[in-house]
């Protein structure tokens, strides 16, 4: 999407080009991610993907496509999550949380990271999957619920 002028929200019209595709009040909401290996390397473990490669590629485009529209976009996961999505691949978290390495849980249970995730939470926050692209700002409506919204 970059190089590529995004179309202005409705409540934005009119402010031209100096519109850089962030809310004035949504882009400061806080993103969460959850990236759990479960013990699984995952340069060779496609986590329900066909491929490893096509999982890595996902998590990058959405923490990228996150990264244009919103200042905080925080990663928790495990050591080895950390040396492929951070060390390796050098994706733009604003912060990363190693919390999982010692996550007493099945693999199979993989939902349980999420929750967890949830629990270490003190502010307002949307929980995106590394499966979601986000092409444009989410719908406010979506951002100020005052109940838990998770996009997976």
């Amino acid at each position: 999407m970059r190089g590529r002028p995004h179309p202005l929200p409705p409540e934005r019209e009119g402010e031209g080009s100096s519109y850089n595709g962030k809310h004035k009040d949504i882009g400061n909401m806080r993103i969460v991610q959850t990236f759990w290996t479960g013990r699984h390397n995952p340069l060779e473990y496609g986590f329900g993907w066909p491929h490893p490669e096509y999982n890595l590629m996902s998590w990058a485009l959405s923490c990228l496509s996150l990264r244009e529209h919103y200042d905080e976009v925080v990663l928790y996961t495990d050591s080895a999550g950390k040396r492929i999505l951070i060390d390796e691949l050098h994706l733009p978290y604003t912060d990363v949380q190693v919390v999982f390495d010692d996550f007493p849980c099945l693999p199979q249970h993989w939902a349980l990271a999420k929750i967890k995730t949830y629990s270490l939470q003190t502010t307002p926050f949307l929980h995106v999957d590394g499966d979601i692209y986000v092409p444009r700002p989410l719908p406010e409506n979506v951002l100020s619920a005052s109940y838990g919204v998770t996009m997976d």
